[in-house]
């Protein structure tokens, strides 16, 4: 996509200037905050983000665009202000005319009403699901950080883990009834990718429904590598092969025959450095019964990851790296979308679970290595 593609529009424009493929969004800004521009990026057939073009926010706060296009597609709306960018998705379709009012503030930018785009409504209703959720979900939090009382916490912790159950269930709902939606591949991409095996029937719903006609579609193509996810469990893991810290090849398959907790990290992955120590836990609890761990580290920086590695306590001998970050072909292979990342593989080389932390690993290595 080029620049060419988007024209800013003048207040008047007529309406016989606007073609079949092409489509119209006007809009304005609530809010008090101060934004001077919006930039416009079109995600691509390869994934990534396409700069249009950059337009100002007009002293009343509205503003308008037009783009060509041939078949339905996401854009980004990138707003400045002076305390950052603040960025919104939509979802365009030829013959469009979008009426949109954004929401503003210091910490970010929402959807505050749309009328005439089924597509952006969805997203909208996302939103309004995600905040509802979300305030109640924080004052629980707040509660449980202010009592000291364990029966208290206890409670509250039940609170939260049902609130967040039903949260999920209402997406899950919200997704599962417009699966024609291409709003509905990236949202169940986006806020559900993490747990493939748990959604993958929502998965093959949404694919079933826009394979035929968008089939060829980045996102929709995500979905579909979603629920086809060679990292499952129950199927055969991957074998990698990746360089270790002395730049010889490491494998995998080599470990077969023992358990072995194949581990995503990198040294500037805050969460990843936390998650450490129960990793060496369980190392140092399960390792004489058969237990292994395999390091793919996302860094890009040797001297940093060697650093961690030393810092943590990192004590197993199968650390590999190709110092391409989020370019690593193993974190490709294995659908890596987020660190850190686990999946524990049999003695027999079978995915046996995914997502594993602190005492759920214990305790399933606890199973396994009777």
């Amino acid at each position: 996509m080029k620049k060419a593609l988007l024209t800013l529009l003048l207040p008047l424009l007529a309406v016989s200037l606007f073609a079949a493929d092409e489509a119209l969004v006007r809009g304005s800004i609530s809010g008090k905050a101060d934004f001077s521009t919006m930039s416009v990026y079109f995600l691509n057939p390869s994934g990534s983000w396409d700069f249009l073009t950059t337009l100002p926010v007009k002293p009343d706060r509205k503003f308008a665009y037009q783009v060509k296009l041939p078949k339905k597609g996401i854009f980004s709306m990138v707003l400045q202000s002076n305390a950052g960018k603040h960025e919104q998705l939509v979802v365009l379709a030829p013959g469009d005319t979008v009426d949109l009012v954004l929401g503003g503030s210091a910490q970010g930018i929402y959807i505050e009403s749309v009328a005439n785009s089924p597509e952006i409504n969805l997203l909208y209703q996302a939103q309004v699901l995600k905040s509802r959720a979300g305030a109640s979900l924080n004052a629980i939090q707040s509660q449980m950080a202010s009592t000291g009382d364990p029966t208290r916490r206890q409670q509250l912790t039940n609170q939260y883990n049902a609130l967040m159950s039903q949260y999920e269930q209402n997406f899950v709902k919200l997704l599962s009834a417009n699966t024609d939606k291409l709003s509905a591949a990236f949202l169940a991409y986006s806020e559900l990718g993490s747990d493939p095996s748990k959604y993958s029937a929502l998965f093959r719903s949404i694919y079933a429904k826009l394979s035929p006609t968008h089939g060829d579609h980045v996102i929709v193509k995500e979905v579909y590598n979603l629920y086809n996810n060679p990292i499952a469990v129950g199927k055969e893991a991957p074998n990698i092969v990746i360089p270790d810290r002395n730049g010889n090849n490491i494998s995998l398959a080599a470990l077969k025959g023992k358990v072995v907790l194949v581990d995503f990290w990198a040294s500037w992955c805050g969460p990843c450095r936390r998650e450490n120590p129960n990793v060496v836990a369980a190392y140092k609890k399960y390792h004489d019964k058969g237990f292994e761990v395999f390091s793919v580290s996302l860094d890009t920086d040797k001297a940093r990851w060697l650093e961690a590695i030393a810092a943590d306590g990192l004590v197993w001998s199968n650390h590999g790296c190709t110092f391409k970050g989020w370019g690593c072909p193993n974190a490709a292979a294995w659908r890596v979308k987020s660190i850190p990342n686990s999946v524990l593989v049999d003695r027999n080389g079978k995915i046996v679970a995914v997502g594993l932390r602190g005492a759920a690993l214990d305790e399933k290595l606890a199973q396994l290595l009777k």
